[in-house]
C-alpha cells in the first residue's frame, strides 16, 4: 500500500471522472493520539444517540471512525467544514447525503469490519464496498450452501484450503459490495449475485443477466482484511482504484 495519506483540513482535491478512490483507516490508530474527542465533536446527534446504542467499546469506535471518516472525505473534495454535512438513510439503510447539496460532492459507500473502516468515491457512479477481516474463523462451506448459487458452491468446494476459504471470502464481499451500490436489500437473496473469476478478471450474473455494466475488483489491505468494490461503469471503460490509507483530522 502507498504511504498514508492524512486528512487533516478541507482541500478540495481532485478526483477525475475515471478515477475512485478507496480511502481506509484502521480505528486503533485514533487511539493512539488525541483524536477521540475531537472525532466526537463532529457528529450530529442523531449519531451520538446511535453509537451510544452500539454495545461493545470495539464497535463504538468503529462507528465514530466511520462516520467521521465520511464527513473529511466528502469534505477532501468539496472544501465543506467537516461538522457541516447532515446524512440521510436511503433504500434499505444506505447513508446518503442530505445537505449540503453540491454538484461536486462524489457518490460514496461505507464498509467496516474488526481493524478497518472503508469508504469508497468516485463521480457520476454507483459505488459500493465491503470489507472483511479474513482472520476471523468462519464455516464457509456451510454458509456458501446456503447462500451461494450452485456454480459458486461448486468452485469452493474444487479447491483446497487455504484457497476454498480465500475464495469463499471474495465472493461474500464481492455480493455484498455489489447489492450495496445497486441500492438492494441483502434479504433479496445473496444466491441472485453469482460471481466468477475468469483470465480476463472478475465477472457476475445478476438475476441470469450478464452484469457487463460493473466493475469489480479485490483490494488485499494489510495482511488482515479483504476490500471489494463494486462500480457502474460506462460503456466498460475501467476506472483506476487508488488505495489511500489515512488517519482523519492527522496533520501532514
Amino acid at each position: 500500500m502507498s504511504r498514508p495519506v492524512r486528512i487533516a483540513v478541507p482541500r478540495a482535491d481532485d478526483l477525475q471522472a475515471d478515477q475512485a478512490h478507496l480511502w481506509v483507516v484502521r480505528p486503533a490508530a485514533a487511539l493512539q493520539r488525541p483524536l477521540v474527542a475531537r472525532y466526537e465533536r463532529l457528529l450530529a446527534p442523531e449519531e451520538h444517540a446511535r453509537r451510544l446504542r452500539v454495545r461493545s467499546e470495539t464497535g463504538r469506535l468503529e462507528y465514530l471512525v466511520t462516520r467521521v471518516l465520511v464527513r473529511t472525505v466528502l469534505s477532501h473534495y468539496t472544501g465543506v467544514a467537516p461538522e457541516t454535512w447532515r446524512f440521510e438513510s436511503g433504500p434499505f439503510g444506505r447513508p446518503e447525503v442530505a445537505g449540503p447539496l453540491r454538484d461536486d460532492t462524489p457518490r460514496f459507500n461505507l464498509s467496516h469490519t474488526r481493524g478497518l473502516v472503508a469508504c469508497l468515491v468516485a463521480r457520476d457512479r454507483d459505488v459500493g464496498v465491503d470489507v472483511e477481516n479474513t482472520a476471523r474463523r468462519v464455516a464457509f462451506l456451510q454458509i456458501a450452501e446456503r447462500y451461494f448459487a450452485p456454480s459458486e458452491v461448486e468452485e469452493i468446494r474444487s479447491l483446497a484450503e487455504p484457497e476454498a476459504r480465500r475464495r469463499f471470502l471474495e465472493y461474500w464481499t464481492l455480493k455484498e459490495s455489489l447489492i450495496k451500490a445497486r441500492g438492494s436489500r441483502i434479504a433479496s437473496g445473496l444466491s441472485r449475485y453469482v460471481f466468477h473469476r475468469t483470465e480476463e478478471g472478475i465477472r457476475a450474473t445478476v438475476e441470469d443477466s450478464d452484469a457487463y455494466e460493473w466493475q469489480f475488483d479485490l483490494h488485499d489491505v494489510g495482511p488482515h482484511h479483504l476490500v471489494a468494490s463494486s462500480l457502474s461503469t460506462q460503456e466498460g471503460k475501467r476506472l483506476r482504484i487508488e488505495v489511500r490509507e489515512t488517519v482523519p483530522l492527522v496533520d501532514r
